[in-house]
């Protein structure tokens, strides 16, 4: 694969805790050299992001309940609604992971499914976290998704501090059925870990501004918590 479609289908993200604007900036010009999909930034710096890469072709990335997805649903909608006020093109939501990991699926069926309604049209990726999950809850929090109607299932925030692996893609790809598309995140640290995902049907792929460098140089990637 070459890096201009590796590029199309990455997600650059500056979404932790201790990202700073000078951090958010990098990232922006990093996805400018790379000319990735889209960036992330967490809600409160989402109106610089777009600022930074106002004059670009790539798309604007809103995150929703992050990290733990246990905000209440009016919170989350709120952050939809401010997120699409100020522009974004798409919305990377967390799953309430405490409802999930407790078995209240029909809880997080209707978390997901307001935000998928208030999204309005807006692709959804609703993100499960599965480092916190066993296969079951995997495979229930991949049917949720679908039946809410989110555009992609995604594997991970990058907040956990353990990897996403090939067999959490395998579970999730299997899950899904072809239903909706995947995008994984939170441990794509190196470029032979992005084909591998890919070959199992990842189409999309979030991953920082340190590791992108060294995904685009060559095999030996690098890592900064994604």
């Amino acid at each position: 694969m070459d890096n201009r479609t590796m590029a199309s289908m990455i997600d650059l993200s500056c979404v932790q805790a201790n990202h700073d604007e000078a951090e958010i900036a990098a990232m922006a010009d990093a996805a400018r050299t790379y000319g990735v999909f889209a960036v992330f930034a967490l809600p409160a710096h989402t109106g610089y992001l777009k600022d930074l890469i106002r004059d670009t072709d790539i798309k604007l990335g809103g995150t929703v309940g992050f990290p733990s997805g246990s905000v209440t649903t009016e919170t989350k909608l709120d952050e939809v609604a401010q997120l699409k006020r100020i522009g974004v093109d798409e919305l990377d939501m967390v799953v309430n992971i405490t409802w999930l990991r407790s078995g209240r699926y029909d809880r997080v069926l209707d978390d997901v499914r307001a935000v998928v309604d208030a999204a309005a049209g807006l692709p959804v990726k609703l993100i499960l976290e599965v480092t916190y999950l066993d296969e079951e809850r995997i495979r229930r929090g991949c049917e949720i998704g679908v039946q809410a109607g989110v555009e992609f299932v995604k594997s991970g925030t990058g907040w956990s501090g353990s990897p996403t692996t090939l067999d959490h893609i395998r579970i999730m790809a299997d899950a899904v059925g072809g239903r909706c598309k995947l995008k994984a995140a939170g441990g794509v640290r190196d470029r032979e870990t992005l084909l591998a995902m890919h070959t199992l049907g990842v189409t999309r792929f979030g991953i920082g501004t340190r590791t992108a460098k060294g995904i685009f140089s060559g095999p030996q990637g690098g890592s900064d918590g994604y």
